[in-house]
């Protein structure tokens, strides 16, 4: 998988988008939220031919969580602002959620590919 984000990488960027929130950085919130969507997206293009390669049901929760998470790292990326002042609070909320789905899907990735060793390998 070199030149794309492994596992550990997509978590170090979801990090980052909860720094930024957590020093009320909105240019640093949007950069970090467009590069791991990116990321993301990159991730999950190099990582499809080991999905396809594991049994219909693993490969069908796997890609499922892949698109969950773009979905939610789309609406927040391109969610309106409020201006109701609530906005710091929901970003704590919503960049926390971003971290744990990236961390959850890694998890669930990861066990799929040890549980289906062949699959593994069609990804080389």
């Amino acid at each position: 998988m070199s030149g794309t984000s492994g596992h550990l990488d997509l978590l170090a960027i979801a990090r980052c988008v909860r720094d930024a929130v957590e020093r009320d950085d909105a240019e640093g919130l949007h950069a970090h939220l467009t590069r791991l969507r990116t990321a993301v997206m990159d991730h999950v293009h190099a990582e499809r031919a080991q999905l396809d390669a594991l049994p219909d049901p693993a490969a069908a929760v796997a890609l499922d969580g892949q698109r969950r998470l773009l979905r939610l790292l789309t609406d927040v990326l391109f969610a309106p602002a409020d201006g109701d002042g609530r906005d710091d609070c929901n970003c704590v909320v919503r960049a926390a959620e971003i971290e744990l789905a990236v961390r959850r899907q890694a998890k669930l990735e990861a066990a799929l590919l040890r549980r289906h060793p062949h699959a593994r390998r069609a990804g080389t």
